[in-house]
């Protein structure tokens, strides 16, 4: 695991505490997420988007469904 990254994995994995399946889903490599993730329907797709602050002022959303990311 890569520090300052954001990763997915199974709430039934994670209650064995296991990360080996974790995913990987978005990278800050300068200095990492301020804030826990937030979870809201951004796309208004009913399925709840990945939404998280980062220490370099960015503000990232990602799709819940694919956790694509769309920013600039």
């Amino acid at each position: 695991m890569k520090p300052g990254a954001l990763y997915a994995v199974s709430l039934y994995d994670l209650y064995k505490k296991d990360l080996s399946e974790a995913a990987m889903v978005y990278l800050d490599e300068e200095k990492g997420m301020l804030t826990p993730a937030t979870l809201a329907d951004v796309t208004g797709d009913g399925v709840a988007d990945v939404v998280l602050a980062s220490f370099d002022e960015a503000v990232v959303a990602l799709d819940g469904a694919s956790f694509r990311y769309g920013g600039a």
